[in-house]
């Protein structure tokens, strides 16, 4: 009843005389009243050559339905093997170990972020870990996608959590406990605004330099930057995001950076000249010498010479230059209006600027391989002692000068061995950004996975160095120094998308 094949021409039982119901795509047939079983072909009539065909069609039937049933169960063991094979090979596979690595090294950072009291940073470790214990069940196919590649996908979403970790920790170590100033204590507060906020932490305060931090709002900074050009600071000014350096009408070289709850400020007064002898050392005489007689010499020796000269004229800064040339400081050259830099035959770098306030600096430096460890680390702090007198008035030498006076910073005074570490410090993390710009534009980021496990390593050990440093006394200028690195790194991990 109800099929297609069923013939609708009534057959009645011989026995019972009850109707049949008959579908022809069977054999046979039984009688739904006294249970007589018919052939459905005789009942039909059919020659025995119909009956043949069907036999033929319903084996043909049987036999497709078996083989379909044979091909299913072939493909879907086919289908495990690959499967099989495909966890085989990740879990032999480099990745399979590195997120094992990654989930400790996450572990061990979140647990140090929880106990710092950064937050952010924590839950940041946090999503790393569940990132990678996803990709680690992805690749072993417990947790099963249409796309078997998904896992590589998690992994590289884990690492690159790893960038904002480390700026929200960069940023939680450099959170201080602020205490109430008072602004008639800070020795150089006449010469700049009283900010609106009395809290924060006086780090340096004498009569030549201020370093302090601010508790404020990003409204707050805005409203002090306000204030402070309105009080002149508007000399070779250099504005971004966040940031404000300039010198006022005395020499006074202001710098101040605003962070998540504070900025901090950086007064420096003008350098102290007197009369001066020219050098009589090697590299002196190497070079004319300059017209004015007022300066300072911040370096001379062997292989460094640092000076400044005061009352310089932009005409007799030129007329130096031209004498430099002379000299055979010609190759390799830049020139611009307030700077020069040339090498000699011989590989001597010179450096010559001229700052708005008619002051020029004179920096010369032997070859690298002549110059020893000890007096690199001597001439470095001179050449950051006196960076804050050279200047740009094209765009170009605009931009050399924003830079020197972010990263060049006086270190007079600072422990060598801190020195050396904290610079160690600081090129890891150069080394490190550079690393994840190149990672987050790679098309193929996975090739780089050992390369990543190699910085993890060289933070590791830069920060045992680092904390093994702060168990050591250090001095104020220390201090000082590690906070200028801190703020040099927090700006450049701010700076990278």
């Amino acid at each position: 009843m109800g099929n297609e094949n069923v013939n609708s021409s009534a057959v009645f039982c011989s026995n019972c005389g009850g109707q049949l119901e008959i579908d022809t795509s069977k054999e046979y047939t039984e009688c739904p009243y006294c249970g007589t079983k018919y052939s459905v072909s005789d009942l039909l009539g059919d020659t025995e050559a119909v009956r043949v065909e069907k036999i033929k069609s319903q084996a043909y039937k049987e036999v497709e339905k078996g083989r379909q049933q044979i091909e299913s169960e072939r493909l879907r063991q086919e289908a495990q093997k690959n499967e099989e094979e495909t966890v085989r090979k990740f879990k032999k596979g480099i990745l399979s170990k590195l997120l094992v690595v990654f989930i400790i090294i996450d572990s061990l950072f979140t647990v140090l972020a929880f106990v710092n009291g950064s937050i952010a940073s924590g839950l940041v470790c946090l999503l790393g870990i569940v990132l990678y214990i996803l990709s680690f069940l992805l690749g072993l196919r417990i947790i099963k996608t249409k796309a078997k590649n998904l896992y590589i996908i998690t992994t590289i979403v884990a690492l690159i959590l790893a960038f904002p970790f480390l700026a929200l920790m960069g940023n939680k170590s450099y959170t201080q406990d602020y205490k109430d100033f008072d602004w008639n204590y800070i020795k150089l507060h006449e010469f700049l605004p009283e900010p609106k906020s009395h809290s924060g932490d006086v780090i340096s305060n004498t009569d030549e330099s201020l370093y302090m931090d601010i508790k404020a709002s990003e409204s707050e900074f805005d409203e002090y930057v306000k204030s402070c050009k309105e009080m002149g600071y508007t000399v070779e000014a250099n504005e971004s995001n966040q940031l404000y350096s300039a010198f006022n009408s005395d020499g006074y070289d202001l710098s101040l950076i605003f962070y998540d709850d504070h900025y901090s400020l950086e007064l420096n007064a003008p350098e102290k000249m007197e009369e001066i002898e020219w050098p009589d050392s090697s590299l002196a005489k190497m070079l004319p010498v300059p017209k004015s007689k007022t300066g300072k010499i911040n370096n001379d020796s062997s292989n460094y010479l640092s000076v400044l000269i005061d009352k310089t004229s932009e005409s007799d800064f030129k007329e130096y230059v031209k004498a430099c040339k002379e000299k055979g400081f010609d190759v390799d050259y830049s020139n611009g209006d307030d700077y020069y830099r040339a090498k000699n035959s011989k590989g001597y770098s010179l450096e010559v600027s001229l700052s708005a306030f008619d002051v020029m600096k004179i920096y010369l430096s032997a070859p690298e391989e002549e110059t020893t460890e000890a007096e690199t680390s001597k001439a470095e702090s001179s050449k950051a002692e006196s960076s804050k007198a050279e200047s740009s008035k094209t765009e170009s030498s605009k931009k050399e000068s924003s830079k020197s006076e972010q990263s060049s910073k006086s270190t007079e005074g600072v422990t060598p061995e801190f020195k050396e570490a904290m610079d160690s410090y600081e090129e890891f993390f150069d080394e490190y950004i550079d690393f994840m710009v190149r990672y987050s534009e790679s098309d193929n980021p996975l090739e780089m996975m050992d390369e990543y496990y190699d910085y993890l390593n060289k933070y590791s050990e830069t920060m045992q160095e680092l904390s093994d440093m702060e168990d050591k006394e250090v001095t104020d200028a220390d201090r000082l120094y590690y906070i200028e690195v801190q703020t040099r790194i927090l700006d450049k991990l701010s700076k990278v998308e």
